[in-house]
């Protein structure tokens, strides 16, 4: 059995210092070291701590650049509203808040042909046809800034109530029917 090394308080604080805790401490000197080797065992044991300080610190640094930037940076903005990619055929803004039926519109769903379709909506009644031929009235209403009289609020509204939510068609379908009736021309979204 080895001989338990003696330290002095300065000693212990000394290797203390340098990394070591006092169960390390205690066990070196179980083990018989003397207070150089001591001093080694616990530079050893400050630069493996340092080190694997380090490389969770490296592992934080990469699991946080994860959850803050997608691996994806450069995202195409493919999806279901723009299957070409918001990169490659970047959809317009809406021109002012839009509404469609009480839903407020978002430019993130909904497709480059109904943004580009609802910018050119003016104000009015226009008479349409659901998918069944009943012709029903979509109205179309503007509120305007006070100051500048620039449109910043666009509502489409029609009856979805009720016997009126059976046969409807699709946005595009609605707003083609429009433009057509407020230019009088077919195709007029084109």
């Amino acid at each position: 059995m080895a001989t338990t090394t003696k330290l002095s308080p300065a000693e212990k604080k000394e290797l203390i210092a340098l990394g070591a805790t006092l169960g390390e401490i205690r066990d070196l000197q179980e083990e018989g070291y003397a207070f150089a080797e001591m001093q080694e065992v616990c530079r050893g044991i400050a630069e493996r701590k340092e080190a694997d300080q380090q490389a969770q610190a490296d592992r934080n640094a990469k699991a946080t650049k994860r959850a803050m930037r997608p691996e994806n940076e450069t995202h195409p903005g493919v999806s279901v509203f723009n299957p070409a990619g918001d990169v490659a055929r970047p959809r317009p803004e809406l021109r002012c808040k839009m509404f469609w039926t009480g839903v407020p519109l978002e430019q993130s769903t909904l497709t480059y042909d109904e943004i580009e379709r609802l910018n050119k909506l003016t104000p009015g009644a226009y008479r349409c046809m659901k998918g069944d031929g009943t012709p029903f009235e979509i109205r179309v209403e503007a509120e305007r800034d006070t100051a500048t009289g620039q449109v910043d609020k666009l509502k489409v509204n029609f009856r979805v109530r009720g016997y009126d939510k059976h046969n409807h068609l699709g946005m595009l379908a609605y707003l083609d029917q429009m433009l057509e009736q407020a230019t009088g021309l077919v195709g007029a979204h084109a």
